[in-house]
């Protein structure tokens, strides 16, 4: 085995170990009760654990094109799935009716304001980027023989 992958493995391998040592000592003081959510929670609480496996895909993703220059075509849906996300977590958490938690609505706010900006960014580049490459896109042709002549 090379050394490069020994090393990931290794690593990834203690970081499993200490996730597990952890979701062990909080069961261990938490058991079963983590998982009777009130009601009005579960809306925040599945938005959230969606968007940490949307930042964590994307991580991951962005770790894929940087080392091995593949995924590549799964970037710009994955960052506009994971703002999407963060937009609806932002909502869910402003819509949270905890009394006292006007903490959790400011950074609902925050978080909705900075995911639209960002989405609406996003978008504004894609559509920017189409306008600006597709009518010279759209002058060439594809001949018989599957070469690309500019059409006069």
């Amino acid at each position: 085995m090379k050394k490069n992958p020994y090393t990931w493995l290794l690593f990834f391998l203690g970081l499993y170990a200490a996730s597990v040592l952890l979701q062990s000592i909080i069961n261990q003081l938490l058991g079963f009760q983590l998982f009777l959510l009130d009601k009005k929670y579960w809306l925040v609480f599945f938005t959230g654990a969606f968007y940490t496996a949307c930042n964590l895909c994307s991580a991951l993703v962005f770790y894929t094109m940087l080392e091995f220059q593949k995924l590549a075509n799964y970037s710009r849906p994955l960052l506009l799935l994971t703002l999407g996300i963060s937009a609806l977590y932002g909502l869910s958490l402003i819509l949270l009716r905890a009394k006292g938690n006007r903490w959790l609505k400011a950074t609902g706010a925050f978080m909705l304001v900075i995911g639209l900006i960002f989405l609406s960014a996003i978008i504004r580049y894609i559509a920017f980027f189409r306008l600006l490459f597709f009518p010279i896109l759209g002058e060439l042709e594809l001949s018989k023989d599957k070469r690309v002549v500019a059409a006069v």
